[in-house]
């Protein structure tokens, strides 16, 4: 059962991280379109952010049964706080998450408007975020 969950943890992973990626390629490519055809664009591939949303729940649902399968005592006690460090960056990602999913919502609302240049900042954001969790833990269970 504990392989079963790891592979759940490394598909949320990889969803959260093809999320991210491709947020950024599409909006890269995107800044090439007219303004009008840009945001049709861009309000119609943010779906897209719905398999980040289910990586992330697929992430923190198996994270926990690791965490318990493991032994909590266990987990908190890897060198140099890096579960913590880890940790805290998954709340971070949340938070963002929760920020990207209320500005995508005001996009849409408003049909494109000047939220829609916050985006771009928050993907990256993302992203880094994504990719600094996917740092710590490879150190942290090394």
């Amino acid at each position: 059962m504990y392989d079963f969950f790891l592979f759940l943890h490394f598909v949320g992973l990889a969803m959260g991280l093809g999320t991210s990626f491709t947020a950024m390629v599409l909006g890269i490519s995107s800044k090439k379109l007219p303004e009008p055809e840009r945001t049709t664009f861009l309000l119609r591939v943010y779906i897209i952010g719905r398999i980040g949303s289910v990586g992330l729940v697929l992430l923190i649902l198996s994270g926990l049964y690791l965490l318990f399968q493991r032994g909590v005592a266990a987990t908190f006690s890897i060198p140099y706080g890096l579960f913590h460090l880890k940790m805290t960056l998954v709340v971070i990602l949340c938070v963002l998450l929760g920020i990207m999913d209320m500005t995508v919502a005001k996009v849409k609302r408003e049909k494109g408007g000047p939220a829609m240049t916050r985006i771009p900042k928050i993907s990256s954001a993302l992203m880094l975020t994504t990719l600094a969790i996917v740092l710590t833990a490879s150190y942290a269970f090394h």
